[in-house]
């Protein structure tokens, strides 16, 4: 009886051993799988130019991001807020690929299968009149940190009137103009002000020589 209960229990032991390594590899299982992507795209002709536009949605907030594809070129919305940021392949101008990407979104719209979202993004906003200045900053896993100097008129029928600025490096100088027909050069001052105002009140950060949108 006693070399039969000492079987019994061993068998036991190596039963709950077997469940709990099975256990810890389904663990490892789990906590190493890549995040879950969701991609759709949707095409479209523009100047007998065919263009699509590719959405991936991930569910890791900052791994969502659309694409505007050409046979000439691709650029990238890190936040998909409708304004790219990038020109990753090609040498189309920013503006140029905006405008592309503009033309679909509306068609988007207009077919009613556009889905507006939050985006995932450090902001540091002022207003001043009429008109509201945004800083945001972006940590994208494709490329450096940067800065978006975001200029929106207030009074204006909807949609509003947006200027918005690109600082590539997160150095403080503006170097493009991502949507707006004016210079970088004509919101440098308000810029840079606005930069010395948040820093001082804490709600920007310097960080290996770049300036950036505090984390909450």
């Amino acid at each position: 009886m006693r070399h039969r209960d000492r079987q019994v229990g061993t068998s036991r032991i190596r039963s709950n051993l077997w469940a709990a390594v099975m256990m810890i590899v389904a663990l490892m299982a789990c906590a190493h799988q890549p995040p879950q992507l969701t991609v759709s795209q949707y095409r479209f002709i523009l100047n007998e130019e065919s263009y699509r536009i590719r959405s991936i949605q991930s569910s890791e907030k900052s791994g969502s991001y659309n694409e505007v594809i050409g046979d000439q070129f691709l650029a990238v919305d890190f936040d998909q807020d409708g304004v790219l940021e990038a020109v990753v392949l090609g040498g189309v101008s920013l503006a140029e690929a905006q405008r592309v990407y503009d033309f679909g979104l509306n068609a988007l719209f207009q077919a009613n299968k556009l889905r507006m979202r939050e985006p995932d993004f450090r902001r540091y906003v002022q207003q001043k009149g009429h008109l509201q200045f945004e800083i945001r900053s972006f940590r994208p896993s494709q490329r450096p940190a940067f800065n978006q100097f975001r200029i929106v008129n207030m009074r204006t029928m909807l949609p509003a009137e947006v200027l918005v600025f690109l600082d590539q490096n997160a150095d403080g100088v503006l170097d493009d103009v991502l949507k707006g027909q004016t210079s970088p050069d004509a919101y440098q001052s308000q810029y840079q002000e606005m930069i010395q105002l948040g820093l001082k009140h804490g709600d920007l950060v310097r960080e290996n020589g770049m300036v950036l949108v505090k984390e909450k």
